[in-house]
């Protein structure tokens, strides 16, 4: 009794009361342990039905085998989600040792279940499968996951820096999180890693949920991933696993609401994953991911021999108080802003969120000032295409400078593009299943803003540099300040003329007048343009009050029968037309709420 006494005078109740939980969380491990072993001993029999299946053949694999005693890579540029849900499950059907996942995102939906359905195939035909995902936001319900985890021996899940000791977050945890452990839950893991047999990788900006492999009937997102083959993939490999073995990534039976879960599951019962409800929405994708070249199929899929590739990876300990351990993969970013701050004549980059750090406007403001005739294109979305309304805000808040002093030349993707069908092939059948399911369809999804026109739409999500025509940088990097000072990113920077200028290419029909809005200096009113310009750009400057309506900059579009002319040439005034700062979004309501963004949010952009 005494020594409890001074225990308890050295340490505060809610250290106490959280050594007391992790005694008994302990205990709820070791037997949780016991019943999921219970509950993947009932998939045995299952087993045994398979396990003479051998992986299917692979143009991919047989590249990598080429490759094993030499050097150089093969490169397939994937811009259409339903070619990355396609290469994905195809590769999980090659795999003969292992396969490793790193994500921020991974959503229960259609394509999620479908996915980790194939992994469990792959598991039960004995590849080992490690998942690692960034704790933030649950993949699904604890009682769901729970199945996920208790699926497979083969399957083990891991979650990276938690915020609470649930799995699946509370409201609570959330607020918690938000005012009491604020670095900590702001540090996100934002890799996008997808390894099979630690020699084919694919690395980009897609999580998993259906509006990034183009079945969302609502909101997809236009993303980009590179599919590797080569020494890179080891590098890839070797990245993960320093994720994977860190401190930060807990086993998912550790959890309460998960081990509590399968505490109460019964050893007779099949507590396993049941599969998706319906399979057959992925019946002509699983047929085609059974080919040996993908190549051969889909023209987009096209290989590219490549000789130099360099891959870049945060450390897991990155902005983290204390850190000592800043891994063995380049995490040099440095090297990147050289080749950028080396570009000559021409730097193309997409992002989803146009916001700069403080350092990147010094550099650019010194690129412009050694190169004026440098010219540096940007896509990203517009407020009608864009996830994230505050974002935008804070990004609109920069116009003015990113126009006028770095001459930026900014092009704003459009939310229904007029090349739609040709980004994304499925549009019109996901569009005519849901009519068909839902006729209040046009009027039902207006989510998440409200547009003119109802109905799907597709916002950019890739990040991507080109420099050159040369120089290509694919990978999770948003080139914004969270991805810059807190997120942990990787990136896939490749040295090929071949492959950049396709890149450029792709890039450079997401920002014609087909489908992007070209951002420019409004047309000035005698007087009232100068008073309303020095009005602005003091209230610009304000962290916390931005309230002033006229801005620098809005949005054109080419007039007919008019010929393309860049930004900033001569003609470009006689042969544009202004459509206004928020083109294609319902402004009677949410004008009001961008302006309150817009006075409110600068101050959070470092965040953003």
């Amino acid at each position: 009794m005494d020594l409890l006494k001074q225990i308890l005078k050295r340490f505060d109740a809610e250290t106490f009361v959280l050594l007391v939980f992790c005694v008994l969380l302990n205990g709820c491990v070791v037997n949780s342990g016991q019943k999921i072993e219970a509950a993947q001993a009932l998939f045995l029999d299952r087993d045994a039905q398979i396990r003479n299946i051998t992986p299917i053949s692979s143009e991919y694999q047989d590249l990598a085998k080429q490759l094993e005693t030499g050097l150089g890579h093969y490169l397939t540029m994937i811009n259409i989600g339903d070619d990355a849900l396609l290469s994905r499950i195809h590769l999980i059907r090659t795999a003969t040792t292992s396969i490793d996942i790193q994500t921020y995102l991974w959503i229960g939906d259609e394509c999620g279940e479908f996915v980790f359905e194939e992994l469990l195939k792959a598991a039960r035909r004995g590849v080992k499968v490690r998942l690692l995902v960034d704790q933030l936001i649950p993949i699904s319900s604890a009682d769901k996951l729970t199945q996920w985890m208790m699926a497979h021996a083969n399957i083990e899940f891991r979650f990276f820096n938690p915020i609470s000791t649930n799995a699946v977050n509370l409201t609570s945890d959330y607020a918690r999180g938000l005012f009491l452990r604020f670095r900590k839950a702001n540090r996100r893991m934002h890799h996008k890693l997808f390894l099979v047999d630690r020699r084919i990788g694919i690395i980009g900006g897609r999580n998993i949920q259906n509006a990034y492999f183009d079945r969302d009937p609502v909101f997809n997102f236009k993303d980009r991933d590179v599919l590797v083959i080569g020494n890179s993939v080891d590098q890839m490999s070797q990245s993960f696993d320093e994720f994977w073995n860190h401190e930060l990534a807990e086993q998912g039976q550790r959890f309460m609401d998960i081990a509590s879960r399968m505490m109460a599951t019964s050893d007779s019962s099949d507590a396993g994953f049941k599969g998706i409800s319906d399979r057959s929405k992925f019946n002509e994708l699983s047929i085609a991911a059974d080919q040996y070249a993908l190549s051969k199929q889909r023209s987009s899929l096209k290989l590219y021999p490549v000789d130099k590739v360099r891959y870049f990876s945060d450390s897991p300990e990155k902005n983290r108080r204390n850190a000592t351990n800043l891994g063995t993969v380049e995490s040099d970013f440095q090297a990147i802003r050289e080749y950028i701050e080396n570009s000559e004549q021409r730097l193309v980059f997409q992002t989803p969120y146009l916001i700069l750090t403080s350092e990147a406007v010094r550099m650019f403001s010194m690129m412009r000032k050694n190169n004026p005739d440098l010219r540096i294109i940007c896509s990203s979305n517009s407020l009608a295409s864009t996830d994230k309304v505050s974002v935008f805000a804070a990004s609109y808040k920069k116009r003015k400078r990113q126009v006028k002093k770095l001459r930026f030349e900014i092009h704003e993707f459009k939310p229904v593009p007029e090349d739609i069908v040709e980004m994304m092939p499925r549009y019109k059948k996901v569009l005519a299943d849901y009519y068909e399911e839902f006729p209040e369809f046009s009027t039902r999804y207006s989510t998440p803003l409200p547009l003119r026109n109802k109905g799907s739409r597709l916002c950019i999500h890739a990040k991507s540099i080109v420099i050159d025509s040369r120089i290509s940088i694919i990978g999770s990097h948003n080139f914004d300040p969270r991805s810059a000072n807190w997120n942990t990113e990787c990136l896939l920077l490749i040295d090929d003329e071949n492959f950049s200028k396709d890149l450029e290419k792709e890039i450079g029909r997401d920002t014609s007048t087909r489908n992007s809005w070209t951002v420019a200096r409004r047309r000035d009113v005698p007087v009232i343009s100068f008073f309303s310009g020095i009005i602005a750009s003091f209230s610009a400057m304000l962290p916390i009050l931005d309230i002033w309506p006229f801005r620098y900059t809005t949005c054109y579009e080419l007039k007919k029968n008019q010929e393309p002319v860049p930004l900033y040439h001569s003609d470009f005034s006689q042969r544009y037309r202004t459509v206004g700062s928020f083109p294609e979004v319902n402004l009677t309501f949410r004008e009001i709420k961008l302006r309150l963004a817009n006075a409110f949010t600068g101050f959070a952009a470092p965040l953003m």
